[in-house]
């Protein structure tokens, strides 16, 4: 849903269950990025109590302005009124970094893994003993 009056605002966020308020501006790309993945995550079942709300951050500037909206996007969740977390452009821009170098530090252990393993399934095929492996390869 768009807030487009501080009573919508006041009322969005009033709600017992979580709620997403995206502060976006149109110019902004990287905006329509989070909308569209607000926009699936809206769509999920296991997410049906939290209410998900967009807001342009130029048109409500005393609400921007209360809560500190430096940069767009920025998301907030609320419950009951009150802002238990957020997450703006730069911070999720580093989390993203950090968890792609965490998976392809996972792939590349894994790959290790399964290629080890396969070097044990060559050698137990080929029936040397597995202490062969801790032997250096005689040429």
């Amino acid at each position: 849903m768009e807030i487009k009056t501080e009573a919508e605002y006041t009322s969005a966020i009033s709600d017992q269950s979580l709620a997403v308020v995206h502060f976006m501006a149109d110019w902004a790309t990287e905006c329509a990025t989070i909308t569209a993945v607000l926009a699936e995550l809206a769509k999920d079942p296991t997410l049906k109590s939290v209410k998900f709300h967009q807001l342009a951050a130029e048109s409500l500037p005393n609400v921007s302005m209360k809560h500190e909206i430096v940069a767009v996007p920025t998301v907030l969740l609320f419950r009951r009124g009150k802002a238990v977390d957020r997450c703006e452009l730069t911070v999720l821009i580093v989390w993203i970094i950090h968890f792609i170098k965490f998976l392809a530090e996972l792939m590349e252990s894994m790959q290790q893994r399964s290629q080890k393993r396969s070097r044990l399934t060559q050698l137990t095929l080929a029936r040397i003993s597995p202490l062969d492996l801790l032997l250096p390869r005689r040429i």
